[in-house]
């Protein structure tokens, strides 16, 4: 093979006079050589004959196979087959080979399918990230519905994804478009369809019974890709919502994200030239309001009801709170029912209780009225103490009595052990030691004991004049007598042990 500069030479001697021979005289190449180019009227161009060894090459045959059994199958899974055997390339050159040599599928057409004026609405959600809700981390997600004619969209961010919020959303889209259509299709969720196997499904009884309340037929699409392109029209508005409102909105909790995703609906939304239909989704809905169905007069009661146990303490446990009920229903069970903004406890279908749900979790949520009139129980503790004192006489009652309304620390400490000294002392002595303490408003036991004690070395009888008070926290102890000494003592053994 010539490099490109002997084929520009060969040219150039050529219009030089050079005869063929002479040229590959010149050059040092063969004369049929020089012909073969001559007659080639572009530059000589590389074609390698055998392609470049690969450390692929031993694990083609198998990927190839592999390709055929599973077409489906991942070239990260491929790789991480093969890796173990030996094979010491990269991951890329794996995807690269596979995608080569992958069946691709033939590209499927889908028909345009306009829909009449109120005939249909496709109902989808969406993942947006988290939120954070009174100071706990939620994820947030939006609810999206849309009108198939007008293209009127209506869409809403909430955090409790279940059956209630969902039915809930659905009233307050038919609110905003002002009548309800014919069908909606749905994308198989739990909260519509518990099963769908081919042609066969099995709807949620709670979603038909609302259906039906509300006049509509409910649709699901085909499980799989050909689903996302039935509701094509809803699957864009949840793509609309994101890219057109929430990426870049600044907000202030779900209420004020909500707030300014209302505003967005009705000035940007619904008022733009949409895509496909090249009208205002606002001005067509003005012709398709005629069409739609009207709302019942009343709401659909959209509430899930739970039974709970009230505790001694007249509460019960609700979403993580606690909330009062009437005191007369401690220790009942009780049905509560949980509606959009509070909470209804109802008592062998009787209202007992109302309260709106806190957003908050681990509070206590009490009405004063539902503790009115409790009856307090006695204090059968204080009525031991009260019979064990009647032994001390008047000065024993009236001690009780003092010292409960003095508020001492640990009362019934002292009452039980004042009451245990008729062990050591008779009833007279400890009567007169109450009567004498009460002078003083001596309440402790220490003080008690101790004036028992003076009493009994002393040998007093009948009169309490040599007593002592001594009011102190700390137990007193019987310290024996010991040798008086004078100081000189002290000093001799301080010399004696310098």
């Amino acid at each position: 093979m010539l490099k490109v500069e002997e084929w520009i030479m060969i040219r150039h001697l050529l219009e030089k006079g050079f005869s063929k021979s002479a040229i590959a005289q010149e050059l040092g190449i063969d004369r049929k050589t020089v012909r073969k180019y001559l007659k080639n009227k572009e530059n000589p161009k590389y074609h390698r004959t055998q392609p470049y060894p690969s450390i692929l090459d031993s694990f083609k045959e198998e990927i190839l196979l592999k390709l055929g059994k599973y077409p489906k199958i991942t070239a990260e899974k491929i790789y991480r087959e093969i890796k173990p055997k030996g094979f010491s390339g990269s991951y890329r050159l794996i995807a690269e080979f596979v995608k080569g040599h992958r069946q691709s599928e033939e590209p499927q057409a889908f028909l345009r399918y306009e829909t009449r004026p109120g005939e249909w609405a496709q109902v989808d959600w969406g993942e947006f990230g988290y939120i954070d809700y009174y100071g706990v981390k939620k994820k947030l997600y939006g609810f999206n519905m849309v009108l198939g004619y007008s293209r009127v969209q209506y869409t809403e961010f909430f955090i409790s994804c279940n059956q209630q919020t969902l039915l809930r959303f659905h009233v307050h889209a038919f609110q905003y478009f002002g009548g309800i259509p014919e069908k909606i299709l749905y994308d198989n969720p739990k909260a519509v369809v518990l099963e769908h196997i081919g042609d066969n499904i099995r709807w949620n009884p709670q979603f038909l019974d609302f259906a039906s309340y509300y006049g509509f037929s409910p649709h699901a699409c085909t499980p799989g890709k050909q689903g996302a392109h039935e509701k094509g029209k809803v699957e864009r508005g949840i793509g609309y919502v994101r890219t057109s409102f929430f990426t870049g909105t600044q907000f202030n909790g779900l209420d004020d994200l909500n707030d300014k995703k209302d505003a967005w609906l009705d000035n940007i939304a619904n008022k733009r030239i949409h895509g496909t239909t090249r009208e205002v989704p606002f001005e067509r809905l003005q012709g398709e309001r005629k069409y739609l169905r009207c709302l019942p007069g009343k709401e659909y009661v959209i509430a899930s009801t739970q039974p709970r146990n009230v505790q001694k303490d007249c509460y019960f446990c609700f979403g993580g709170n606690c909330y009062s009920v009437p005191w007369q229903y401690a220790r009942k069970r009780v049905e509560v029912k949980a509606l959009e903004k509070e909470i209804e406890v109802y008592f062998q279908g009787t209202l007992i209780a109302q309260h709106f749900i806190c957003p908050f979790r681990g509070k206590y949520i009490r009405k004063d009225e539902h503790f009115r009139n409790l009856p307090r129980p006695e204090n059968n503790r204080l009525k031991k103490y009260e019979d064990a004192f009647q032994e001390y006489g008047e000065a024993g009652k009236e001690f009780l009595r003092e010292l409960v309304q003095a508020k001492v620390h640990s009362p019934f400490y002292h009452l039980n052990k004042i009451a245990s000294l008729k062990e050591d002392y008779n009833p007279q002595m400890v009567a007169k030691a109450l009567e004498h303490a009460l002078r003083y408003k001596a309440f402790s036991y220490r003080t008690i004991r101790n004036i028992l004690w003076q009493m009994a070395r002393n040998n007093i009888g009948s009169t309490l004049k040599e007593v002592q008070i001594t009011l102190c926290t700390r137990c007193e102890y019987e310290l024996p007598d010991v040798e008086k000494r004078p100081l000189q003592y002290y000093d001799s053994l301080t010399k004696e042990g310098v």
